[in-house]
């Protein structure tokens, strides 16, 4: 194999593309530094010029401002499509993390803490067994799993979007999550299934609640 000297680190190389980028005025068609010398160099570069490139790039962008949007709105035409599919796809892999995202976005929107994740919901329906938390309904045909948040979001009461309020009940025809929709939890047990077992629902998720602030700290995740 033919080697080439990196005349800035001294090393000899195989004189690839895989170690040395292309230089055409070179007899080898190769340049004389190394890539991994070349990236260090640069590297050293911005870091001294830091400001200087800054100013020389926004010079450049008030310049060319136009052409520069221009170029960018076609691009993003061009595309758009591609684009798109790529979302619809992440969103039928990923559904879970869609999920704890437009849910973590509604509390933002609101100033309340917001750091629900996947892993929090996967460990939720674990703990339920793969079932509403009121009322025990499985998911199936007819119904899913809603992430709940069992001080409504619109409360002023609600600790927000954490592991400590969120529970998955049964979304669908007659689901505990349509039924309760925002109303206050302790209310809507009682008026849904009388005061007795309400309490023992209530018994329930809060122990849930106490679980999940034992296998997720809030400093672990916030």
């Amino acid at each position: 194999m033919t080697l080439k000297l990196c005349t800035r680190c001294n090393r000899e190389l195989p004189a690839t593309t895989e170690f040395f980028s292309r230089e055409k005025s070179r007899r080898d068609g190769l340049y004389n530094y190394c890539k991994e010398c070349c990236s260090a160099y640069l590297s050293q570069y911005r870091a001294r010029n830091a400001d200087a490139l800054r100013e020389k790039k926004r010079e450049y962008y008030n310049e060319h401002a136009e052409r520069i949007c221009l170029n960018l709105r076609t691009s993003y035409a061009n595309s758009a499509e591609i684009i798109k599919e790529r979302a619809r796809k992440y969103k039928r892999d990923n559904p879970t993390q869609v999920k704890a995202y437009l849910l973590n976005r509604l509390a933002r929107k609101r100033a309340l803490p917001a750091f629900f994740t996947a892993a929090h919901w996967q460990e939720a329906v674990s703990y339920f067994e793969g079932k509403c938390a009121v009322c025990g309904r499985p998911a199936g045909l007819w119904h899913t799993l809603a992430a709940d948040h069992w001080v409504p979001i619109s409360s002023p009461e609600c600790p927000g979007t954490v592991p400590t309020n969120m529970v998955p009940l049964c979304h669908g025809i007659g689901g505990c999550n349509n039924s309760k929709h925002n109303k206050p939890a302790g209310a809507w047990l009682v008026e849904t299934f009388g005061p007795r077992k309400a309490r023992a629902i209530e018994a329930r998720v809060q122990e849930f609640f106490q679980h999940m602030a034992k296998r997720f700290p809030q400093e672990e995740v916030a």
